[in-house]
């Protein structure tokens, strides 16, 4: 698992890239892990994806995430993450991999990041914010996945170093 500034991201397992947990693929092409296991799964087919939505003990939607295929074995297309009923994280995938714009949330919806992605590598421009909105992290990407340029903020608003930032993030 890859961490960055206390923030942990996911990493490959079983030759299936996944986003924020790690999976584990079972024969019937389910995706198990132990949180996601004790969630209720529904499977729609809404035009040519097949969207597995996932609820909590207490029917909260938690997940839902769209695949290609029926057996659910690569994904395509919109992916949304909750936590306590509340949007966490939103993007796409294309077989497999995260393209596009990836957003992710603080708990009262206020945007915490933005970041695109070409084939899970990210790729042009990358901000964070702190929670009033107001930006913390400004880094530029190569398409091949290098930073190219940063700049860093304080909450007010001048420039800092990345560790003021990371260090005021946690």
């Amino acid at each position: 698992m890859l961490c960055w500034g206390g923030f942990a991201f996911a990493q490959q397992v079983d030759n299936y890239r996944q986003d924020t947990t790690t999976l584990y693929h079972r024969p019937k092409g389910f995706h198990n892990d132990p949180i996601r296991s004790k969630w209720r799964q529904e499977v729609k087919k809404e035009n040519d994806l097949f969207v597995l939505n996932l609820y909590d003990k207490k029917d909260v939607i938690q997940e839902r995430i769209s695949f290609a295929d029926k057996d659910l074995l690569e994904r395509k297309g919109p992916y949304t993450l909750f936590q306590n009923g509340q949007l966490k994280e939103e993007g796409s995938y294309d077989k497999g991999y995260k393209v596009g714009e990836w957003k992710r949330y603080y708990a009262n919806n206020q945007i915490f990041e933005t970041v695109n992605y070409t084939w899970d590598k990210r790729s042009g421009s990358r901000k964070l914010y702190y929670k009033d909105g107001k930006l913390a992290l400004h880094e530029v990407y190569t398409k091949g996945g290098m930073l190219e340029a940063g700049k860093y903020f304080s909450e007010e608003g001048k420039e800092v170093n990345l560790a003021y930032v990371t260090k005021s993030l946690l």
